[in-house]
């Protein structure tokens, strides 16, 4: 993860994509499907070790995304490390579908640190909403992992996440963002107040 400051508004740009992509693939469960978010946006993944003796040559350490314009649109394939561990695995995953959805792919944007971040973000937000993870009592870094297939590392930051989130709770209650992350995942029931 890198420290490049994501305004309040991005963060809740970020937000609005993430539940987009959750209600476009009708996700509402933990941990979130990946297979069935890519399926329904016909992305498809692929292992380096595949993409490597298919006969390409893609230098990259976790992650990449390759898109192709058709005729049909534009088609997109996200290669992954298949060396790393599942959880780094879903990570990259939620990673590179977050440069897709956030329109990096088609940008001319220099700022690749700003782009790391807002994907780093789209993935925390997808893979571990924190309003599902707080509803569901999951607060430790063992029960994020477990619930979520976090690695430890993205557990324990999104651990750390709820010492800032306990703070805003306890002076405005949930946002807007929490209570549809809580109506996505059926937590709660009633429509949410914007």
């Amino acid at each position: 993860m890198n420290d490049y400051h994501l305004t309040s508004s991005v963060r809740g740009e970020i937000k609005e994509t993430v539940l987009s992509v959750l209600r476009f693939a009708d996700i509402h469960t933990l941990p979130v499907n990946l297979s069935v978010i890519l399926r329904a946006y016909q992305i498809r993944s692929l292992p380096l070790s595949a993409a490597c003796e298919a006969g390409l040559n893609i230098q990259c350490r976790d992650g990449r995304t390759i898109c192709q314009y058709r005729s049909e649109g534009m088609q997109y394939l996200i290669l992954y490390n298949d060396s790393h561990n599942e959880a780094r695995m879903r990570w990259t995953i939620a990673h590179e579908l977050g440069h897709i959805m956030l329109d990096h792919v088609t940008q001319n944007d220099t700022v690749l640190e700003r782009m790391e971040a807002e994907a780093n973000y789209f993935a925390l937000q997808l893979l571990a909403p924190l309003a599902v993870l707080d509803a569901m009592d999951a607060k430790s870094a063992s029960e994020i992992q477990a619930l979520c297939g976090l690695s430890h590392q993205a557990a324990e930051l999104r651990r750390r996440d709820f010492e800032r989130r306990n703070r805003h709770k306890a002076k405005h209650g949930d946002t807007k963002h929490d209570l549809l992350f809580l109506q996505q995942f059926a937590i709660v029931s009633q429509d949410p107040v914007i």
